[in-house]
């Protein structure tokens, strides 16, 4: 019995090949942030399963602000890695070239913010911004995508 539902094949665009790409962009960060986390944790004697260094630890070692500010940026990443996948998945179902341009933006945002942050100077983290203004983008372009899909019956 055929159906008149379309195929996955029908739907997903060729070029969603560069959407995945970017998405896997996004585990190779955060496989770079735990290491860098795990560099930073052992330079500064943190042992496990202690999430952050203390105030007496950080006032004492500037070892121990580093590794907080590197592992905030890593959480901080993880906090949005959801949406910026569900994101650009969906939004490259419509507009693939976007979808991985603005993932791109926002990995090498995620760099330069992770970079900054873990100098040990919180305030270098705006080096980052534009992983921001990705995330903003990703918001309204799901938004839009939604809708899309909802009047177009996809």
């Amino acid at each position: 019995m055929l159906s008149s539902t379309p195929s996955l094949a029908s739907i997903i665009p060729g070029q969603y090949g560069l959407v995945t790409a970017s998405c896997t962009g996004l585990g190779f960060l955060l496989a770079y942030q735990t290491v860098l986390v795990g560099q930073a944790r052992k330079k500064a004697k943190i042992g496990y399963p202690q999430l952050y260094a203390t105030p007496e630890q950080e006032k004492a070692s500037k070892d121990a602000l580093v590794f907080n500010c590197t592992q905030r940026a890593h959480q901080n990443t993880l906090e949005f890695a959801s949406f910026a996948l569900f994101s650009t998945l969906l939004n490259g179902i419509l507009y693939p070239q976007f979808a991985a341009a603005n993932m791109a933006i926002y990995l090498v945002g995620k760099v330069l913010y992770t970079e900054g942050y873990r100098t040990g100077d919180p305030s270098k983290r705006q080096r980052g911004f534009m992983a921001s203004l990705a995330q903003i983008t990703m918001l309204f372009a799901s938004t839009w995508t939604s809708y899309q899909i909802y009047t177009r019956g996809i």
